[in-house]
């Protein structure tokens, strides 16, 4: 059994247009669906390490452990949500990086089916 994307339903064919590489045209639709998809990855994410890292504390908590080693999980888990969220932010549809990306793969893609 496959996984159903939960955004799916949100799918327009302006993004699977963009997708395929058929067209170079970024409505306002796409990039906005795009984003949102990025923002809401992000908060699924920051909400679970908030669950998580409450769940650690309290078991820190409750333990004679004096060292606070949920630190090590929070720092870490940390840097990987900070990095997702200034990635999203760099590569997300109508950035300068996509963009470049963009018509880099674009240029290749054509060269190799020419």
């Amino acid at each position: 059994m496959s996984r159903r994307d939960p955004f799916s339903a949100l799918e327009s064919p302006l993004l699977s247009e963009l997708s395929s590489g058929v067209s170079t045209r970024l409505t306002p639709e796409a990039v906005a669906l795009s984003r949102t998809r990025a923002r809401m990855a992000f908060r699924a994410h920051a909400t679970v390490y908030a669950a998580v890292n409450a769940g650690l504390v309290a078991i820190w908590a409750l333990s004679p452990a004096q060292r606070f080693w949920p630190g090590f999980v929070m720092a870490g888990w940390g840097v990987a949500l900070a990095l997702q969220a200034i990635g999203s932010q760099l590569f997300s549809p109508g950035s300068e990086s996509w963009r470049r990306i963009h018509a880099e793969e674009l240029a290749r893609a054509r060269r190799e089916s020419a």
